[in-house]
């Protein structure tokens, strides 16, 4: 009920007004007011302040943010003014702290509390106006809000997840993917963040203590991955330990490859029935190769995975680092030469793979053959064998130095030249002279055969009977020098032992090669002699 207080006088005063003051509820006033001069009376109920609506709290680490609806007086007029109470329950009586929120009008609400404790609190929130002495019924307490400055135990060591680790092992921590998965615990309910050095490059929930979470794009190289949880007070953990992860998307490079014979120098050919290596110079920028295997089944049945191993091997002259075991040329090479292509797959450590092909290797089942002898004056006199003079073999292709020489690739190399006195049975029954082409130590004679110089006169006496000893070119003082320049063998005589006869006349060189060299397939040379081509000259 409405108690009212009333003002008068009993003396008449012009324009003097008597009021009354109602008070009724807390957030109600009324007043009654007559005129002193007049039988006027009059009476209104003031402006109405009502209980302000319940705050909604929310809590980051030791701040609480309270938020609640703007109050309003019953004809309009917008509170800016609150007072914010904190309890420590729900049912609690007597507020453990108080602070003032202003709204003012046309702005947003900027209420919060920093350095709460923690634990558990419910705010209210009362409208008050005329500096705090009109206020207004408090209102409901909020639900409970957790302040919590605990920060999360750091979470376990990122794990790259099995199916993300395409290395040799699930343990090696290389991969292929650029946008792997890891995996790791963490507090319940936290949300974990995943850096790759300093940067952020995945985040998701660790549900029931566990993560996996799959990260943004890294870039190839190594990379130090570590882990942060922050929890729902939004608290961080220390950084977990690194977890060193290598990305490599790049596949190893065949960058040369050739296919050879077992023995010799050459390379490129093979033959029917004949062995052979698969050679290859493997490149690889990252972790490391893990397997090179070569497809052969168009020259050895049943070859399409012929594995390649690493170490350091020469074919040709040039070095490979990976070649195959000892293969044999068994598909259908016998009635068709030519080129056969073969393919090398090359596998790395990270899972990264790549076919070449377009690589090539000859089937040659042709024996080569001599194809010319020929000497040319090198010293001043025609028809005298002397130093400088020079001597070139010619074969159909080219013959495998390896097969001349032990160990020679067709540079220049010392070797010693006989000129051999053919001999006299009787006075002027005399043999053609001939030469041939001896080893550095002048004791061994090197596969070239015999060359028939077509004459008696080059060396020794006709009216003698017998024969004299060789003269040998490059034994003693300048070496005879032999180099290789394709299908030709060129041999430079050096110092003589003796001096030799100036031919009579002309003659033609018969060549009678030796089977012994072989060719870059490893086909013999042919037993066929070849005849000096040209007219019949003097020889040297």
């Amino acid at each position: 009920m409405n108690r009212v207080v009333q003002v008068s006088r009993s003396t008449y005063l012009p324009s003097l007004l008597a009021a009354a003051l109602v008070l009724g509820s807390p957030s109600t006033a009324h007043a009654f007011w007559s005129s002193t001069d007049s039988s006027n009376h009059a009476a209104a109920a003031a402006d109405v302040l009502p209980q302000a609506s319940t705050p909604a709290a929310s809590a980051s680490t030791d701040t609480v943010t309270v938020d609640f609806a703007r109050s309003s007086t019953t004809s309009g007029r917008e509170v800016t003014s609150y007072l914010i109470r904190r309890y420590d329950s729900s049912t609690a009586e007597t507020a453990s702290t108080s602070f003032a929120c202003n709204w003012p009008s046309g702005t947003t609400l900027d209420c919060s509390e920093s350095s709460v404790p923690d634990g558990t609190w419910y705010y209210t929130s009362t409208a008050q106006v005329a500096n705090s002495v009109w206020a207004g019924p408090e209102s409901a307490k909020s639900d409970g809000v957790s302040v919590d400055t605990t920060p999360p135990a750091a979470p376990s060591t990122p794990d790259l997840a099995d199916a993300s680790d395409t290395g040799d092992s699930n343990t090696d921590n290389l991969t292929s993917d650029t946008a792997p998965t890891f995996n790791g615990t963490a507090e319940a309910g936290s949300t974990v963040t995943i850096f790759a050095e300093t940067a952020q490059v995945g985040s998701g929930v660790a549900t029931d203590g566990a993560y996996s979470i799959q990260v943004s794009t890294l870039s190839e190289g190594e990379h130090s991955i570590t882990a942060q949880a922050t929890d729902a007070a939004g608290n961080t953990s220390p950084a977990s330990g690194a977890l060193l992860v290598t990305v490599d998307t790049t596949a190893p490079e065949v960058t040369s490859t050739v296919i050879a014979k077992p023995n010799g120098f050459l390379a490129g050919s093979i033959k029917q029935a004949g062995s052979y290596y698969v050679y290859a110079n493997i490149t690889e920028t990252g972790a490391g190769v893990s397997s090179v295997t070569a497809d052969v089944t168009t020259v050895t049945t049943g070859g399409s995975t012929v594995a390649l191993t690493a170490g350091s091997y020469s074919a040709n002259g040039l070095p490979y680092n990976y070649r195959s075991a000892a293969l044999d040329a068994t598909s259908g090479l016998t009635d068709t030469e030519g080129s056969r292509g073969y393919s090398i797959v090359s596998t790395d450590v990270a899972g990264n793979q790549q076919t070449q092909g377009a690589f090539s290797v000859i089937v040659d089942n042709t024996a080569p053959a001599a194809s010319d002898v020929q000497t040319a004056d090198g010293g001043g006199t025609v028809g005298l064998a002397q130093a400088a003079d020079t001597i070139t073999f010619t074969f159909s292709e080219q013959i495998d130095p390896y097969s001349i020489l032990s160990g020679w690739d067709g540079s220049s190399t010392s070797v010693v030249v006989r000129l051999i006195d053919g001999g006299c049975t009787l006075l002027l029954l005399c043999s053609n002279d001939s030469f041939r082409i001896f080893d550095a130590s002048n004791s061994a004679a090197l596969p070239f055969g015999a060359v028939n110089l077509g004459r008696a006169d080059y060396h020794g006496g006709l009216d003698l009977a017998g024969s004299q000893d060789p003269i040998t070119f490059g034994a003693s003082g300048t070496p005879s020098a032999m180099v290789r320049s394709g299908s030709t063998i060129t041999i430079t005589m050096g110092t003589a032992s003796g001096t030799a006869n100036t031919a009579g006349g002309n003659g033609t060189m018969v060549w009678s090669p030796s089977t012994s060299p072989y060719d870059a397939a490893g086909n013999n040379l042919s037993s066929t002699s070849a005849t000096e081509s040209g007219t019949a000259d003097k020889e040297f």
